[in-house]
């Protein structure tokens, strides 16, 4: 048993204001740091630790010192998508923060292991960052970082339900199922990012079209045509996949290819500049990418199926530059 809990339970509940401001900085300079570098990620998240965990961890390691050995009291967890995602962001910490240690999962992995780790990270900030306000009165504290993907996630919190840490936790008539379903989630990160590294090829290749302006050539359409032809021929306009979507399923009904997108395109493109500045005047919006293109459709075509209406406003501006172009 722990002495002095008493004492020990005083010193936590005065720390622990300042861990939920160490957490909760370290959050939000995290999510800008990775949003900065361009990778997605689902969620990033903390927790402090509380004082029954924080007496729990003492006594089944057998601390003589907590506040110096227990390096999680601030945790946070950063979910990402793809594998290939924890090293940039792994590479993101250890540029950023003072890296005490670190644990790749690779090291840690068995063969034998019915799971698989996150990448885990003991840091401290550094000490410029305690010349501004937030950060004061935080040094000498210590979070862990983990990162892991969404698959790893997963696999995570259905492990902590079984409450199977070690393989002799497990029945035997259990054990071979582990395994296999482990197997099955570590694969699915592996083909998750085989398939985003084919998608870019993919991608890669229809803009190669584009820029040769071998329109003909790019047969049928899906949202990656669609997108990749957004983003050469609209790149600065407001990028939403949503809308792509909904832009998508608009011309899969009118039965519209690339070589329409194009034409239309090459039609209106000396135009739509001034066609979103009366749109902006009559209404404080601009267009996005699909919105571009799909004003573009609507002006050299009358006969589209469309899944909304026209405003007043849209339905005027149509008209007017319909009859401009002709």
């Amino acid at each position: 048993m722990v002495e002095d809990t008493e004492g020990l339970e005083k010193k936590f509940n005065a720390l622990r204001e300042k861990y939920e401001k160490l957490g909760n900085n370290l959050e939000t300079a995290l999510r800008l740091m990775i949003s900065n570098k361009k990778i997605d990620f689902l969620n990033i998240s903390y927790r402090i630790k509380n004082y029954e965990s924080f007496i729990e961890k003492i006594e089944r390691k057998k601390y003589k010192n907590p506040f110096e050995q227990v390096k999680d009291i601030c945790g946070l967890r950063i979910i990402c998508y793809y594998l290939s995602d924890i090293d940039k962001i792994s590479k993101i910490i250890n540029e950023e923060f003072d890296v005490l240690s670190s644990v790749s999962k690779k090291d840690k992995l068995e063969a034998d292991r019915f799971g698989y780790l996150s990448d885990q990270f003991v840091v401290k900030i550094k000490d410029k960052w305690f010349e501004a306000p937030e950060w004061r009165g935080l040094n000498n504290l210590e979070a862990e970082i983990q990162v892991r993907t969404v698959s790893m996630h997963a696999w995570g919190e259905i492990e902590h339900k079984l409450a199977y840490k070690k393989k002799e936790h497990v029945p035997e008539m259990f054990r071979r199922k582990l395994y296999r379903l482990s197997a099955l989630f570590e694969m699915a990160d592996e083909q998750f990012e085989n398939l985003r590294n084919e998608r870019n090829n993919y991608m890669g290749s229809i803009k190669e079209n584009y820029n040769e302006l071998n329109i003909s050539d790019i047969k049928g359409m899906n949202l990656d045509i669609l997108q990749t032809f957004l983003d050469k021929f609209v790149p600065k306009k407001e990028k939403s996949i949503e809308s792509t979507r909904n832009l998508l399923d608009e011309l899969i009904t009118n039965e519209i290819i690339v070589q329409d997108l194009y034409d239309s395109y090459q039609k209106t493109k000396e135009i739509l500049n001034q066609i979103e500045r009366e749109y902006f005047i009559e209404t404080n919006k601009k267009f996005s990418q699909a919105g571009t293109i799909r004003c573009s459709l609507d002006i050299t075509n009358k006969s589209l199926s469309r899944t909304y209406k026209f405003s007043e406003i849209e339905e005027k501006l149509v008209e007017k530059w319909r009859k401009k172009i002709k």
